[in-house]
């Protein structure tokens, strides 16, 4: 009668919860750095899902759907929920390690924790997501890839193989849920960031296909 009782009380809070992220980054922009920004995001998620992510001896504790406690270990280094996407079930985790960080997304059904390399953004139906890791001068690589949204292990449907070492993914923008545009750029000579094109990536008969792409930065 409990564990009935506690998967009705988080189906209500799904129902009534604030969804995922929809921009292609966090603003942190009043913040320091990024794991004081994921922090404060946390916090956030922490209070529209009551009793749902906790902590335990410094591990994140979650509440999956059937009212089952889960417990994702990270004694070196930390895990933090910064939102809950509830048309896939899955939660966005950022990890941060001692230097640099990476993204996961942690199935609500069964509490297993995926490295997608980027910050997922979700497409409007649910069934997949941008994973996207934008250019950087500190200990991540780029990552622009699309995974589909399954249960409880994303796979990937493409990947920009050629972006990890001249050029970076932004101003992501979903324009349906089988087409994604965004921009590339890189930096030039002084270090500054500077825009070299846009890449579109659609869905093409069960082909996921990129029009404007440079490998060249």
């Amino acid at each position: 009668m409990r564990r009935m009782l506690a998967t009705f009380l988080l189906l209500l809070v799904f129902a009534h919860a604030v969804s995922a992220e929809t921009a292609w980054q966090l603003d942190c922009s009043a913040y320091s750095n990024m794991q004081k920004c994921a922090m404060s995001y946390a916090s956030k998620v922490a209070e529209q899902y009551p009793g749902m992510f906790t902590r335990r001896d410094g591990n994140l504790v979650v509440m999956l759907h059937e009212g089952r406690t889960h417990v994702l270990p990270d004694p070196k280094s930390r895990l933090d929920v910064v939102s809950v996407h509830q048309m896939s079930q899955f939660a966005v985790v950022r990890e941060q390690y001692y230097e640099g960080n990476t993204w996961h997304v942690l199935s609500l059904k069964d509490g297993t924790l995926t490295n997608v390399g980027g910050f997922p953004v979700f497409a409007p139906n649910g069934m997949f997501f941008f994973a996207i890791e934008p250019l950087s001068e500190a200990y991540n690589s780029s990552v622009a890839r699309i995974y589909v949204a399954k249960q409880p292990t994303p796979t990937i449907v493409w990947d920009a193989k050629c972006r990890q070492t001249n050029w970076g993914p932004s101003a992501l923008i979903w324009l349906g849920s089988e087409r994604v545009s965004f921009e590339q750029t890189r930096f030039d000579k002084t270090g500054k960031e500077v825009p070299i094109g846009k890449a579109v990536v659609s869905n093409q008969n069960g082909i996921w296909k990129a029009a404007g792409l440079s490998c060249r930065g």
